[in-house]
């Protein structure tokens, strides 16, 4: 992809109790909200299911999902990156699929190695719960 490009994705906020799940992508070194890229024309909802029931979290199955907010971003590529953000009840464990190195339900403060993305989207969402 070309600098100017942008790229949509999604990304879930799952709670438990105060603690917000956290995923560490394989191959990476930060944190970031379970979620991901946007492909071939599907919807974000459908991104959703795609990205956490089938790559991120396959032992999890959501029971609701609604619609948060949608973020403006850079990725780590330097391209645009528009984020939809969900919020999600979710049963099942939360093991790592294929695509995630590590699982964590972090509370505060946040990691330090956490995605900028990541962390506009739970501050904001801390915030207004507050």
């Amino acid at each position: 992809m070309k600098k100017n490009e942008k790229m949509f994705s999604v990304a879930v906020i799952i709670m438990e109790g105060e603690k917000i799940l956290l995923v560490r992508p394989r191959g990476k070194l930060f944190w970031t909200l379970p979620g991901g890229e946007i492909v071939n024309g599907e919807s974000d909802v459908k991104a959703v299911f795609r990205q956490i029931c089938d790559k991120k979290l396959p032992n999890t199955q959501i029971k609701s999902l609604r619609r948060y907010h949608t973020f403006y971003g850079e990725c780590q590529d330097y391209r645009d990156s528009l984020v939809t953000a969900y919020i999600a009840e979710t049963e099942g464990s939360f093991e790592a699929g294929s695509d995630v190195e590590e699982v964590l339900f972090s509370d505060a403060p946040l990691p330090l190695y956490l995605s900028g993305t990541a962390r506009s989207i739970i501050e904001n969402f801390l915030g207004k719960r507050s």
